[in-house]
């Protein structure tokens, strides 16, 4: 089982020129779906009057996707996309905006160059290892309360909120992954005890 993923610190930006054609590669950082949305939204918006705008993007779960944007088949994504496994980061979106500059680059060419910006681009962005968190909720007595802040703190862990009423106690919980077989059984033996 994991219990870290490698992605990308902060987003990226890196352009090369070829043959009057200018390439502009981005690497964001991104958690789900509408991030990439979120994202993808923002470069069109700064880069309307562009000829392509290539991407791919690779999640944590596994998920992946790609946009040749109008380019041949295979010319853009690919390279995109590889390089992204390549650099065995997820959660990461590269973004790939071209400016025809009137000369064809041909097939191999446009590879060629995809292949490089986005190396590049992925190059140049620092990478950080991100522990896996759950999140689990407790409800229990109120006596039962001290207990269950010493069983946190043995883990040095704190809650994210709580709820209480006048007799039960319910606390939302973050823990790393790597903790689970020690923490939760223990952390669920107070709400068997309601």
């Amino acid at each position: 089982m994991e219990y870290t993923y490698t992605t990308i610190k902060w987003d990226e930006k890196s352009s090369i020129s070829i043959n009057n054609s200018k390439f502009i590669a981005m690497s964001f950082r991104v958690e789900n779906i509408e991030d990439v949305k979120s994202s993808l939204q923002w470069v069109a918006f700064h880069h309307p009057k562009t000829s392509h705008i290539c991407s791919a993007y690779l999640l944590r779960n596994g998920e992946s996707k790609s946009d040749d944007a109008g380019e041949p088949s295979g010319t853009a994504v690919s390279p995109i996309l590889n390089k992204i496994k390549s650099h065995e980061v997820v959660n990461v979106l590269v973004v790939v905006i071209r400016y025809f500059g009137g000369i064809k680059l041909g097939k191999s060419g446009l590879i060629q160059a995809y292949s490089f910006i986005s190396n590049e681009v992925l190059e140049m962005s620092d990478k950080v290892s991100i522990e896996i968190m759950e999140d689990i909720s407790v409800t229990a007595p109120y006596k039962h309360l001290n207990k269950l802040m010493r069983l946190l703190n043995r883990f040095k862990l704190t809650t994210e909120s709580t709820e209480s009423t006048t007799t039960m106690v319910t606390l939302h919980i973050k823990y790393p992954l790597k903790i689970k077989e020690e923490f939760v059984p223990d952390l669920l033996r107070f709400s068997k005890n309601i």
